[in-house]
């Protein structure tokens, strides 16, 4: 199925574009703009197409405070970066 769709109200620097695009190589200005648009569409998958998940939905919410502090203690060392060795040869650490 085709469809003609009429595009209005194109700053002149697009219009100079397409001119320029549609005889560099050697095809009318229709042609480049259906490209573009198929490419478009073909790069950008609607939203919809994703797959939902929903096996974790039973786990969100149910930490206590406990439970976080008892995480974020046991996960410390995780947020520290090891550091190249400098000129004294001892190995450094930062906080992240």
């Amino acid at each position: 199925m085709s469809k003609n769709i009429t595009i209005r109200n194109l700053d002149e620097e697009t219009v100079h574009w397409l001119d320029a695009e549609a005889q560099r190589r050697g095809i009318d200005v229709e042609r480049i703009v259906i490209e573009l648009i198929q490419q478009r569409a073909k790069s950008n998958p609607q939203q919809e197409e994703r797959p939902v998940f929903h096996d974790l939905d039973a786990l969100a919410g149910t930490w206590t405070q406990e439970d976080a502090e008892e995480f974020h203690k046991a996960t410390a060392d995780f947020r520290k970066a090891v550091l190249p060795t400098g000129p004294t040869g001892r190995q450094s650490t930062a906080q992240g």
